[in-house]
């Protein structure tokens, strides 16, 4: 797999880059929001398992936290264009849900411009901890109340309020982009949290895709 060694930076290629994102199908974006809001490393998919991956790339486990289980890859992986370190997050039931990278300082602000390219989106702009996110649809988009109340109703704990959850989960967004920008005590840390998505797709079929 060829990996650039820093985020792309000439104007040209990015206009290249947009013209067969458009004009080709481009892979990132080839079917809209499934692969749009993918893991973004070669050969991953949401909800696969550790096995799965293991196969693809050499994982080495780095935690055990709960029902969560870190692995690191072996070596850089290009993550929207640029070159970093690359951990993996598999949840217990439901397989990969979450994708962290960790990029050079120097190339935060390319990178943020990439993954707005990418998706298709501004970010949100909320800098609380000197952080920037880029959210997909919510949930609401793809699944109803009717279908989360028929699946999670009868695994409720009593002790949860079940409509507040259930308004909470279709508000959030299916997947989320976080990156920690140079101010932050983790300069170029960026997260892509799945674990809605993969929860859903695990438990209830969406109303449209």
């Amino acid at each position: 797999m060829k990996i650039r060694k820093k985020c792309s930076l000439a104007a040209a290629v990015l206009a290249l880059t947009a013209v067969c994102m458009a004009g080709c199908g481009g892979e990132k974006n080839g079917d809209g929001a499934a692969e749009t809001w993918g893991p973004q490393i070669e050969g991953l998919e949401w909800g696969m398992s550790s096995e799965d991956a293991g196969q693809l790339y050499s994982l080495t486990q780095t935690d055990l936290s709960g029902a969560m289980t870190f692995y690191s890859l072996e070596g850089p992986v290009e993550i929207y264009g640029c070159e970093m370190t690359a951990e993996l997050v598999f949840e217990e039931g439901y397989g990969l849900v979450r994708v962290y990278g960790q990029a050079d300082a120097a190339d935060i602000e390319q990178l943020a411009a990439d993954i707005t390219d990418s998706v298709g989106e501004k970010p949100s702009g909320y800098q609380i901890n000197e952080r920037v996110a880029w959210s997909s649809a919510p949930a609401g988009e793809e699944y109803t109340p009717e279908q989360l109340r028929e699946v999670y109703g009868p695994k409720i704990n009593e002790s949860v309020d079940l409509d507040d959850m259930i308004q909470v989960t279709l508000a959030s967004p299916l997947v989320q982009n976080t990156l920690y920008l140079s101010d932050s005590a983790r300069p170029g840390w960026l997260e892509i949290d799945a674990v809605n998505r993969v929860h859903l797709e695990k438990s209830v079929a969406p109303v449209s895709r």
